[in-house]
């Protein structure tokens, strides 16, 4: 009797346990996307691909499916680069956030759904990051860049500038705010945007 008493409590703990963990990853990470169910349909390996462009004196990252206009998502300008010094000029940011970015797609199985970008701190300086599924905060290993210090106390308006929020529209759907935290979920600006 006293083994199954144990076997008992011990299922119970493991029960108990595994149903905590579910609630603080459902409260961890906010549902971000559209309630129309856009965002249902999957987005493919290989779908979007980001590349580093010139553009006169800048250089964008622009995302672009193969039968589509490419997208910027960031154009880098030399004046926004002053701040990290000569080493990083726009093309070198560029160039880094691009292969970050793709290689974000890549860890989160080629694709975009449900990979979410966000602000965050690391090393106590503001950055922009994305989010895998098991991914709660910004990390070193997936922060994409990090901000300017006048524009660290405006992430959420940065992030919402890189969706290009003004030229594609109200930002009801792909960017969900909870308690100054933003979230964009990259499936769904893919497929709107796309």
């Amino acid at each position: 009797m006293t083994i199954e008493l144990k076997y008992q409590a011990l299922t119970t703990s493991l029960l108990l346990c595994s149903n905590l963990l579910f609630l603080m990853e459902a409260q961890a990470r906010p549902k971000v996307g559209f309630e129309n169910n856009a965002s249902t349909q999957p987005t493919v390996a290989g779908g979007t691909t980001f590349s580093c462009i010139p553009q006169g004196n800048n250089y964008a990252t622009v995302g672009q499916k193969a039968d589509r206009e490419p997208v910027p998502l960031i154009v880098w300008t030399p004046k926004g680069s002053n701040h990290f010094g000569e080493k990083y000029p726009p093309q070198t940011r560029c160039q880094i956030v691009t292969q970050k970015l793709n290689a974000a797609i890549n860890a989160n199985g080629g694709t975009m759904k449900n990979l979410l970008l966000t602000n965050g701190m690391v090393n106590s300086q503001t950055v922009i990051c994305t989010l895998r599924q098991q991914e709660n905060a910004c990390n070193p290993g997936n922060t994409l860049f990090t901000l300017k210090p006048e524009n660290a106390s405006r992430s959420g308006e940065i992030i919402s500038q890189l969706m290009q929020i003004g030229r594609y529209g109200s930002s009801a759907g792909f960017i969900q705010e909870t308690s100054g935290q933003v979230y964009v979920d990259l499936g769904d600006w893919e497929n709107k945007v796309f």
